[in-house]
């Protein structure tokens, strides 16, 4: 596994040295903002944010985290092709796919990146680790084993709790193993233990961490729409321009611009 992490692990590090400390979105600035003062919203997903705020415990820099991000990336992707090597693959095959993936100008640039996207990223690369072993251990080992199930679960649950649309990942994954095993056994650890971590953390664990949700979370895809609509004096109530002017004042038509 180390082998085959290597070409990944090596170029993204002469990248993260090039770009130093790491490249960062609006996104990631909120969420470094919230790290710094210690009053972290779920407006970007807290578990990611909360993961910033562990790493950053041993260095105040988006460096530390982009190299977590790198190891734990190309960790993810070194196991996939451990295992696709065990099928009996030629192992000249394997490496040149590690140097693609290391190669790859977007993992380049995205492995480098304090994202939200990069853990959730690895976390699908590790599930679908997973779901590979059920090619040569067979599903008797695998989704029909508790553990194997408990596991998969947890995978699910982290990949729905660091983006909105890792639920949508699970449950599919979960109705295309209920379709092959033909036995609820499988979707019934699955599903318990999905929800177990999922209402564990949304409560207690943020209630314990004090972790605000964002009323603003919902309004965040008609954002745009409604920036169009203002800057090109569509008409609006009185209560319209009034929560309109609590996201933005409008009278600078929210300084839209449809780029960007």
């Amino acid at each position: 596994i180390i082998q085959f992490s290597l070409p990944p692990w090596i170029i993204w590090t002469i990248s993260l040295l090039i770009f130093w400390p790491g490249m960062m979105s609006h996104d990631s600035i909120v969420q470094w903002r919230q790290v710094m003062n210690n009053d972290i919203v779920d407006y970007q997903p807290a578990l990611h944010t909360i993961f910033i705020w562990i790493i950053t415990r041993i260095h105040s820099s988006p460096a530390i985290v982009a190299i977590a991000q790198i190891f734990i990336l190309g960790l993810s992707s070194g196991w996939v092709l451990k295992n696709i090597y065990d099928w009996g693959v030629d192992i000249k095959l394997i490496w040149i796919a590690s140097c693609i993936i290391a190669l790859s100008p977007i993992n380049i640039v995205m492995s480098i990146t304090i994202w939200k996207d990069i853990p959730y990223t690895a976390i699908i690369v590790f599930i679908t680790g997973l779901l590979f072993l059920v090619i040569p251990r067979g599903i008797k080992k695998t989704l029909l084993n508790s553990k194997f199930l408990i596991l998969l679960g947890i995978l699910f649950s982290i990949a729905a709790l660091l983006r909105w649309n890792g639920v949508i990942i699970a449950f599919s994954c979960i109705m295309a193993i209920a379709l092959f095993t033909r036995r609820l056994r499988s979707p019934i650890y699955l599903i318990s233990t999905f929800l177990f971590i999922i209402i564990i953390f949304k409560g207690p664990i943020f209630k314990l961490l004090n972790i605000k949700t964002s009323q603003y979370i919902f309004y965040t895809l008609p954002l745009h729409h409604m920036g169009a609509f203002i800057s090109n004096n569509v008409s609006f109530t009185d209560e319209e321009k009034s929560f309109l002017n609590n996201i933005s004042p409008i009278k600078d038509n929210w300084q839209y611009d449809c780029h960007t």
